[in-house]
């Protein structure tokens, strides 16, 4: 998929409907990675806290990734889960082919929801932006989402402070920022 707002892209001036698809969020448990950093735990309990509140009731549980032994099992791919960030499922993987690092995406692969970035700060984006844009009221616990949902965000400018291991950006001081006289001086209060 590419960056897009989630519905089907009508440039050639064709009505195509959307199939919405539900999904019965209750059913769902949210995975994170077991190593990983604090925003990303954080982000995946907010997820679970918010998707319990809908529901009025504590259903669905957050878990970490470990597998033992490190195999997914059938059972594994089979169940339903909300993965967010770098999970050790493969749809993780899968569902960031292509994106720019400085995006996030939110895919539905299979059975798993996926919101995922190789930038953790762009997962708790993903992760807001899920809650706010498609999480804000469920019907019978269903989730509506559009068949073979996809969704990736657009990149985000970045500044670059250091470039073929040269800083970049020159530091500009102020005369009147000179600290070399008295500190006594009015000036330096």
């Amino acid at each position: 998929c590419s960056p897009t707002d989630g519905t089907v892209d009508n440039t050639d001036n064709q009505t195509e409907a959307v199939l919405n698809v539900p999904y019965n969020i209750s059913e769902y448990v949210v995975i994170r990675p077991e190593q990983t950093v604090e925003e990303v735990i954080n982000s995946g309990v907010t997820l679970r806290k918010h998707i319990n509140t809908l529901l009025g009731e504590n259903l669905v549980k957050i878990t970490d990734d470990w597998i033992k032994g490190g195999v997914v099992t059938e059972e594994i791919s089979a169940a339903k889960e909300i993965l967010v960030g770098n999970t050790t499922r493969p749809e993780s993987e899968q569902a960031l082919e292509g994106v720019d690092p400085t995006s996030f995406v939110i895919k539905v692969i299979g059975n798993k929801i996926v919101i995922n970035s190789t930038k953790t700060s762009m997962v708790t984006q993903g992760v807001q932006y899920f809650i706010e844009k498609y999480l804000v009221e469920l019907t019978n616990n269903q989730l509506m989402l559009p068949e073979n949902f996809c969704y990736i965000s657009e990149p985000v400018p970045q500044v670059a402070f250091i470039e073929n291991n040269q800083q970049t950006l020159k530091v500009v001081y102020l005369d009147s920022l000179d600290n070399s006289q008295k500190a006594t001086d009015e000036k330096d209060r």
